[in-house]
């Protein structure tokens, strides 16, 4: 039941990608904000990476995305060495960015619901059908929101913070399982360190703000570390969930 639920809701994605990009015209020009945080540093990073290789594209990426992050410019840049260099490629590219993020929202709604079960075990869960609803009632609440669907065709920023915060809030998740342990529950500390990276260098001051929650998770984790007496444990994750931060944050400043 999980895989075929994992199947259709791959599936759904891909015919709403498909829908909202292939026939995708813009009806606005560039904005300001949407000209200076991605759409000018994405045509640049792929200029110079054509003239002068991968150390023209980084030099840009160092030098020109200071203020605003270089996350969403590459990822442009990235689409339009692919397909062209044109306004069109850059919206569909953002566009399909969202139904990314769409897939991740089913993904972290499946985690939800293995939480909830982590969490109460005794208790009485709804049948798998019931499970199904979940995870397409999440799926549909995101496609059905206005106000994403709107800025999923524009180049703000806000649309790949959204797409990454949603794949982050998922590893968190999955930190949390308690039928996995030793190498392989370190590793999903450091693949949510990476999600933490990329949500930083996506958007800087949306990135604190989610880190700011999350450290309150992580004081009420740490509260249950020292009842359980695994604070040491508690402490060598914590390391884990920071060294990509770390490291990046160490190359960036």
């Amino acid at each position: 039941m999980i895989r075929s639920n994992l199947i259709a809701g791959l599936l759904t994605v891909l015919f709403l990608a498909l829908f909202w990009t292939v026939p995708f015209q813009p009806d606005h020009s560039w904005g300001w904000d949407e000209s200076m945080n991605a759409a000018l540093p994405a045509a640049r990073i792929l200029a110079e990476s054509e003239t002068d290789g991968l150390r023209g594209g980084v030099q840009v990426l160092v030098s020109d995305c200071q203020q605003y992050p270089f996350a969403v410019p590459l990822y442009l840049a990235f689409a339009q060495k692919l397909f062209g260099f044109s306004e069109l490629v850059t919206r569909a590219a953002s566009r399909l960015l969202f139904c990314f993020g769409l897939f991740g929202l089913f993904l972290l709604a499946f985690e939800v619901v293995r939480s909830l079960r982590r969490g109460a075990p005794d208790l009485a869960w709804p049948r798998a059908a019931t499970e199904t609803k979940i995870l397409f009632g999440a799926l549909a609440f995101g496609a059905l929101c206005p106000l994403a669907f709107g800025v999923s065709g524009t180049l703000f920023l806000e649309t790949g913070f959204l797409t990454a915060q949603i794949f982050c809030l998922r590893a968190w998740l999955r930190r949390d399982a308690a039928s996995v342990e030793g190498k392989r529950l370190l590793l999903r500390d450091l693949a949510a360190g990476c999600w933490l990276c990329v949500c930083f260098f996506t958007k800087f001051n949306y990135a604190c703000l989610l880190f700011a929650a999350l450290g309150i998770d992580l004081l009420f984790q740490a509260w249950r570390a020292v009842r359980d007496g695994s604070l040491n444990v508690f402490f060598k994750r914590v390391a884990w969930l920071a060294l990509p931060l770390f490291i990046a944050l160490l190359w960036w400043f």
